[in-house]
């Protein structure tokens, strides 16, 4: 059975992953806490500024690498109640996904990383 309820948790690797916004977005509609696991890849900073997140976002740093394994994936959402977890094709390999659904029992929803305009 999944949650109905719960945070909305972006899973980024910059502070202008585009996951950011979409999971802000549906946090607010949802009156939902925002919840950012900020695995910025080398060259951004922890204290870096969000993209497109608001000030009540809670912000989470983790290694990156701690999503590349069934045991780090469950010890990074260790004591949240999301209902919802939003990530960007290509940024993390696609089993991120399957398993982030699979071991927390919430929906995955995966965004492209940009809109072709042409």
């Amino acid at each position: 059975m999944f949650r109905q309820t719960g945070a909305v948790v972006a899973v980024a690797n910059s502070p202008y992953d585009p996951s950011i916004a979409a999971a802000a977005a549906i946090a607010e509609l949802a009156k939902e806490e925002l919840i950012i696991f900020e695995a910025f890849k080398e060259g951004f900073h922890a204290d870096a500024p969000t993209s497109a997140a608001p000030m009540r976002a809670r912000r989470m740093p983790i290694p990156e690498i701690q999503l590349l394994s069934t045991a780090g994936i469950a010890a990074a959402f260790t004591r949240l109640h999301e209902g919802l977890v939003v990530l960007t094709r290509s940024v993390f390999n696609e089993s991120v996904a399957t398993t982030i659904a699979s071991i927390r029992r919430v929906p995955v929803l995966i965004i492209e990383s940009a809109v072709d305009r042409s």
